[in-house]
């Protein structure tokens, strides 16, 4: 999850891909903070190339977040990020921050709407409400695609070379 504290906009590893239509689905951009909710924030985003965005902010109970919509997520590549926030006549700025916006995110149908008659797959965008997730069996090899077909690809075990065996190699 991505952090704003103080006006400073933290991007971990892990939460820099977004758009992603994979197993995890992401769908929703959140951002922990200690902005006031007297604050109303936007994500201001520029795409590769030149094109921008604003991405209206909602804050609730400590986090601001966006449902990630296709027009959002539909030029793929690196993408500059800072929060803009309005507080009456005061207007602030966070650090910058870099996300990645997967190359097929804007590509085919819509994202299926995720409202009360229809969850999506998996029941939730959110994996933290999930419960169980530690529990044994919850994400069996056979749940991720293509993941037996990889697993065949790698090589089996070698026997180590000794020194003597490397050195007559390298002459």
């Amino acid at each position: 999850m991505l952090t704003l504290y103080d006006w400073r906009l933290t991007v971990p590893e892990c939460g820099r891909v977004i758009g992603c239509e994979g197993e995890n689905r992401a769908r929703r951009l959140e951002i922990e903070t200690d902005v006031g909710s007297d604050w109303a924030c936007v994500l201001d985003i520029e795409y590769s190339g030149g094109t921008t965005a604003a991405l209206p902010l909602t804050l609730t109970d400590g986090v601001l977040w966006a449902e990630l919509t296709r027009p959002y997520v539909s030029v793929p590549g690196p993408a500059a990020v800072t929060v803009r926030g309005r507080k009456g006549d005061v207007v602030k700025k966070s650090s910058l921050g870099m996300l990645f916006v997967a190359d097929a995110a804007g590509e085919g149908e819509a994202f299926p709407d995720p409202g009360p008659g229809n969850p999506g797959e998996g029941g939730t965008t959110d994996h933290r409400l999930l419960t169980h997730r530690d529990a044994e069996g919850q994400h069996p090899m056979s749940s991720i695609d293509g993941l037996m077909e990889e697993i065949k690809r790698i090589p089996g075990p070698v026997e180590a070379l000794t020194n003597l065996e490397l050195e007559e190699l390298l002459k």
